[in-house]
């Protein structure tokens, strides 16, 4: 087939599963059944436009190959506005199912979840926005780490729970007859490029994001990680998994360091020394993400021993032990 009448727009990496690389990278996996072939889309960028591209791209290449579709479903590696924003288009345009793991229901049906979390209560009109919180969409099914499915090739579509990004985070596995593996991961890893251009990658738990990272190293034969934003993973994964490590690690010195000069901070502080040590200019978008990150590390520090709570003057302060 010639590949280049999509302009690279849908990238085949094994038989019958494609990615359309984008601001979100989508996986494209198909199942042949007779004269039909269903489509499986995993995550749906972040918003209606990145849903329609999704099913013009679709269009595209099954017109050209002559062959009649359609989409089975939507699996999200989890529930966060950049991965599951296209989903209300897409549903409402095919029909199709969308499957997450139990935990990501509640955000995928009721979008003010996104917001609220991240703000801690009713977010202001600077994140409560399309880019933060998408349209609500019909969950119709759950999965866990030990279900799995057949295409019809015989590839085996399975989940590998990754946590620590967000709550109930999934990679979704492709292995084919061969045992190569082709892993949707989702934000639970990310490129160099990316980590080179957002210096504190939003973490819910950054305890289990390692823990999640170790996981992706032991996978076996693992042709391709394709993470859910920037360059994809080939021959280099347990390097990138390295790179994310030492991001994680220096987010945690650059924090332990500040309380060795001042043991005793506010959240507020602590934020916004690491963002100065980061050289980071925060607007208000930024700064709930970032805010966010941090206390993800405070509380973690504090569970493992590292530092302890006090209320003061009706101030929460961190201090080390």
């Amino acid at each position: 087939m010639n590949m280049s009448y999509f302009n690279n727009k849908m990238l085949e990496l094994i038989p019958g599963i494609f990615v359309i690389p984008g601001n979100t990278n989508i996986g494209v996996i198909t199942d042949k059944k007779d004269s039909l072939t269903e489509v499986y889309i995993v995550d749906s960028g972040n918003t209606e436009v990145d849903g329609e591209y999704i099913l013009e791209t679709l269009d595209e290449y099954f017109k050209f190959s002559n062959i009649e579709y359609k989409v089975k479903a939507i699996i999200n590696t989890h529930a966060h506005a950049d991965h599951c924003g296209g989903n209300a288009i897409i549903q409402k345009n095919t029909q199709c199912e969308v499957w997450a793991s139990h935990f990501e229901k509640g955000s995928l049906e009721n979008p003010n979840y996104h917001t609220s979390i991240l703000w801690g209560a009713i977010a202001p009109k600077e994140i409560d926005t399309i880019y933060y919180r998408p349209e609500p969409c019909t969950f119709t099914k759950s999965f866990c780490e030990n279900d799995e499915f057949l295409l019809s090739n015989g590839t085996k579509i399975s989940y590998v729970h990754l946590p620590g990004h967000s709550f109930e985070s999934y990679g979704i596995l492709c292995t084919s007859t061969d045992g190569k593996n082709t892993l949707f991961a989702g934000d639970a890893i990310f490129p160099r490029t990316e980590i080179g251009k957002f210096n504190l990658p939003f973490t819910l738990d950054y305890s289990k994001f390692l823990d999640s990272l170790d996981k992706i190293g032991q996978i076996e034969n693992l042709e391709w990680c394709i993470p859910g934003h920037g360059d994809f993973v080939s021959k280099n994964i347990h390097e990138t998994i390295e790179i994310n490590k030492i991001s994680i690690y220096e987010i945690e010195i650059c924090i332990m360091r500040l309380f060795k000069l001042n043991n005793k901070m506010s959240t507020d502080l602590v934020v916004k020394e690491v963002a100065d040590a980061f050289d980071l200019k925060m607007n208000v978008r930024q700064y709930s993400l970032i805010h966010f990150t941090i206390k993800c590390f405070l509380t973690t520090l504090r569970n493992n021993g590292s530092l302890k709570m006090e209320i003061s003057d009706n101030i929460l302060y961190w201090k080390t032990k």
